[in-house]
C-alpha cells in the first residue's frame, strides 16, 4: 500500500517508480504497508526510500510483540519494469553501519530518466529503520491486518 499523499507534490514519474517498487516487493508473510520516504537533496536529486514496517501482534501467544515481515525485492523484474523510463547507472548494497545513522543493509540504485536524463536515487532498506513507528496491527483475533492509527 502506497502513501499517495507523500507523492502528491512530485512529478507523476516518481509515483510510477514507487509503484514499480511495490510491484516487485514480495512479502514473505502478512503485511500491507511499507515505510516510504522521499528526500530532495541539495543538488535537486530526488531520493526515494522504501522499507518494511514494524507490526504489533494482537492476540495469541505473541500478543504485544513488535515484529516485521521479511520480503524479497526482485531487482531484475524491477529493472525490466522501469527500463523504458529509467536507465540504471549503478547498483550496490551496503551493510548496516550505525555510525552513519543507518540501522540496516540497503540496496541502492542510481537511475536516470530516459526522457530528460533527470537523476534519481532509490534505496530499498532490508529492515525497518530502527527509529520508525509501528504502522500495522496483526490482529490474530479477527484474522486481519490493519493500520495502526496512533502512528505519528
Amino acid at each position: 500500500m502506497m502513501d499517495n499523499e507523500l507523492f502528491q507534490e512530485y512529478p507523476e514519474w516518481v509515483k510510477e517508480a514507487a509503484l514499480a517498487v511495490q510491484n516487485n516487493w514480495h512479502n514473505q508473510g502478512v503485511s500491507e504497508r511499507r515505510n516510504w520516504m522521499l528526500i530532495q537533496h541539495e543538488d535537486g536529486i530526488l531520493h526515494l526510500h522504501a522499507a518494511p514496517c514494524y507490526q504489533e501482534v494482537l492476540g495469541g501467544e505473541r500478543d504485544g510483540d513488535i515484529v516485521w515481515t521479511p520480503f524479497i525485492f526482485d531487482i531484475g523484474d524491477f529493472i525490466a519494469e522501469v527500463r523504458e523510463q529509467f536507465i540504471v547507472l549503478n547498483t550496490g548494497v551496503t551493510s548496516a553501519f550505525e555510525s552513519a545513522g543507518q540501522g540496516c543493509a540497503v540496496i541502492m540504485m542510481e537511475l536516470q530518466r530516459v526522457e530528460d536524463e533527470t537523476p534519481f536515487m532509490l534505496s530499498i532498506h532490508l529492515e525497518p529503520p530502527p527509529e520508525s513507528a509501528t504502522r500495522e496491527i496483526i490482529d490474530t483475533i479477527h484474522n486481519e491486518i490493519r493500520e495502526k492509527h496512533d502512528v505519528q
